[in-house]
């Protein structure tokens, strides 16, 4: 507060019986608490909660008591690609942005830093109350929310069902079923001219092939119209990923009413979908229960210390975290293949000489084809490099923590990372890191976790990694043996935010049956 506002409030206050003086003293008092305000919060932002070392560089659009709220909301829909600016802006070094009334974000896009937090000092960094209070409506305390033994002991039982005696088994059954469905929903509209949503169709394959993976149901959603459950999941993934946005969230959802009542009613939906899995299972006889192997299997069998079951909450906690991993990220994937693919007609034409020329005859590949065809995998690995599944992550600091790079990150502050503005830095990728190259897969050296962080990395790193390259590389070779796909307008496709990466309105698409 300078010297001259105090000598004048002083002045003032000699005189406050006099109206104009009382409305003068009203207008210094509020100029002194913004001068103060501005004062204390010249490199923070108001109710972060959390004050940064002011040695942290700021990012592009960061002013003094509201921190970053302009570019948020003016960025909001283009997020990663604001993110990427400001990256860019300062050659990819760290930098934060804090928000009114959340934790301060701090971006570490280096993969010294991003190893430091998902691998060096794993246990100073967790999901906590951020993740809480904005997942638990739908994912409850599943392995996706849950820190510490909790975490522990969903991903130790998880473990058991990703092996390669597993994958074998699910590649010769449940893909190749799903795949005959794939392709005959596909024959129907096949002319050419009529307009799919292939993303849509991914999602259907994905869905439908994780609940016999995980559940041992059959949810047949390839020959359903409308799946309740997967809009339902879509919408609130999007409200999931606002949340952490908005740092009154919460308060919006109250006074937009509307807003508020879909995400009870998607909420509704979700958990009644996964707690039908659940009963349904129940109700089987031991003896059906006993021979199966799935992953909802093995939760059932858990026990705590004191020998007692999870509940059924619980249970449907795990269902709805795994869908997540087993049908949206691959899915996803498989839709940006598709749209990179169009962007570069060379890249699509030397996939399919790979495919047919693996492939012979046959319409689908082996186990060991789908492994070995170097530039599948290779086009596979490269769209999910430049639109990674989850493309951004965030942990809170538990404590007060030195990164390589000398940044003090205080506790309770966030850092975030993102696999989208990592792959387009070009200290880690080269001059040619925002183009579609395949061919960067085949010269030998492959990246670290923490260089392609797309499956997370560390003890957190993505159980069903290996089970989801095997999908995507499956279902891509079988399609592109048999179909033409062609994006309708590719300046239209654009990711949508939620918890993944989705395409915004879908990908729509023309197919037509190749002549073999």
């Amino acid at each position: 507060m300078s010297s001259g506002i105090v000598s004048s409030l002083v002045a003032l206050l000699a005189r406050a019986g006099d109206p104009h003086h009382r409305r003068s003293l009203v207008a210094a008092a509020l100029a002194a608490l913004f001068a103060a305000a501005l004062a204390y919060y010249r490199h923070d932002a108001i109710g972060s909660g959390v004050r940064l070392p002011k040695s942290i560089k700021r990012a592009k659009g960061f002013l003094p008591i509201i921190g970053g709220l302009i570019p948020s909301i003016r960025n909001y829909n283009r997020a990663l690609d604001y993110f990427l600016e400001a990256a860019a802006s300062e050659n990819f070094k760290t930098q934060c942005l804090p928000v009114p009334f959340a934790p301060p974000f701090i971006f570490f896009l280096d993969p010294a830093g991003v190893e430091f937090i998902l691998k060096t000092e794993f246990d100073s960094f967790v999901k906590g109350n951020l993740f809480v209070s904005r997942m638990k409506q739908i994912l409850g305390h599943g392995i996706f929310v849950s820190d510490g033994e909790t975490w522990r002991v969903q991903r130790k039982t998880a473990s058991h069902i990703f092996s390669t005696k597993k994958f074998r088994e699910f590649f010769e059954t449940v893909f190749a079923s799903e795949m005959q469905e794939l392709i005959a929903r596909l024959r129907k509209s096949a002319d050419g001219t009529t307009v799919v949503d292939m993303q849509d169709n991914f999602f259907r394959f994905t869905l439908d092939g994780f609940g016999q993976i995980g559940f041992g149901v059959e949810l047949n959603t390839m020959q359903k119209d409308n799946v309740p459950f997967a809009a339902a999941f879509d919408r609130a993934q999007g409200v999931m990923d606002y949340r952490f946005f908005s740092p009154l969230w919460w308060l919006e959802e109250l006074i937009v009413f509307p807003r508020w009542l879909q995400m009870r009613r998607d909420a509704s939906t979700i958990r009644s979908f996964a707690a039908d899995i659940v009963r349904e299972r129940k109700a089987e006889s031991a003896a059906v229960r006993d021979s199966r192997s799935d992953l909802l299997t093995l939760f059932m069998n858990v026990r705590d210390d004191n020998g007692v079951p999870l509940d059924d909450e619980r249970l449907c906690d795990d269902v709805l975290n795994f869908i997540i991993a087993g049908r949206d990220t691959t899915a996803q994937a498989l839709s940006w293949c598709i749209y990179y693919l169009n962007k570069e007609p060379r890249t699509m034409a030397k996939l399919v000489a790979e495919i047919d020329e693996t492939l012979g005859e046959k319409l689908a590949p082996t186990y060991d084809q789908a492994k070995s065809m170097k530039y599948a995998n290779a086009v596979f690995h490269e769209a999910l490099r430049l639109s990674p599944s989850v493309p951004k992550d965030i942990k809170l600091a538990a404590r007060d923590t030195v990164f390589p790079d000398g940044t003090m990150v205080p506790k309770g502050a966030a850092v975030v990372w993102s696999a989208y503005v990592m792959a387009r830095n070009p200290n880690i990728w080269g001059s040619n890191a925002a183009e579609f190259v395949p061919e960067r897969w085949l010269d030998g050296r492959l990246p670290s976790q923490f260089e392609y962080p797309v499956f997370n990395a560390g003890p957190r790193v993505c159980l069903g990694k290996a089970l989801a390259e095997l999908e995507g590389v499956y279902v891509l070779v079988s399609l592109l043996r048999q179909f033409e796909v062609r994006v309708v307008d590719l300046a239209s496709v654009h990711y949508a935010n939620s918890l993944t990466m989705p395409m915004r309105g879908g990908l729509k698409c023309t197919v037509r049956e190749r002549r073999l």
